[in-house]
């Protein structure tokens, strides 16, 4: 990164509804200077669209959530991280600047999720090589 500086958000459902991306981005922009554009940014491991079912969502028919939900059996499926992804790009994010998990949280044994009823959670780190 250019100017040196490192981020952790967690970016769910519920802070995706209250445009939390975009206020990661004003806060790197205020605070450090940060343009979108200079950033690099990975999606940690997450709940897939196949694996997140609600049984209802009142967004799926706003113009901006529309292309994230898919009408299912018993529900919506939620492309949450795809959902976020489009956030950070319309942000100024470089779309080639972002990585993002292919584990799913919901079928993967290696990670705890609350979609499956899991109490257990798992950390991510980050940190800065001099």
């Amino acid at each position: 990164p250019r100017r040196r500086v490192i981020m952790l958000s967690h970016l769910g459902r519920h802070s995706a509804l209250q445009d939390g991306a975009a206020a990661s981005l004003d806060f790197l922009r205020q605070g450090y200077g940060c343009e979108p554009s200079d950033l690099a940014v990975w999606l940690s491991p997450s709940v897939a669209q196949s694996s997140y079912r609600l049984d209802c969502f009142d967004k799926s028919d706003h113009p901006a959530w529309r292309p994230f939900c898919q009408e299912g059996d018993n529900g919506v499926y939620l492309d949450l991280s795809g959902f976020i992804r489009q956030q950070l790009i319309n942000g100024g994010v470089r779309a080639e600047a972002i990585a993002v998990s292919g584990v799913d949280t919901a079928t993967d044994p290696g990670y705890p999720s609350h979609v499956r009823g899991d109490a257990a959670r798992f950390g991510v780190a980050v940190m800065l090589r001099p």
